[in-house]
């Protein structure tokens, strides 16, 4: 659930962005909202991958019981 919070908050940031460079916004400011976007993708990425590893821990732990 919390990633699907997290991808509509990434499109609604997406089409504020958008709507701030149509009304004369500059073009910085989208190398730095890029630049956020992907460290917030990545950070994401690592936490689910830390919790896929947690699983298979459980997993082989409880296999081996």
């Amino acid at each position: 659930m919390s990633v699907v919070n997290f991808i509509l908050a990434i499109v609604a940031l997406i089409i504020a962005i958008l709507a701030y460079q149509r009304a004369g916004g500059t073009k910085e400011l989208r190398g730095r909202t890029a630049d956020a976007l992907g460290k917030m993708e990545q950070s994401l990425r690592r936490i689910e991958q830390e919790k896929k590893q947690e699983e298979k821990q459980e997993e082989k732990s409880e296999t081996t019981e």
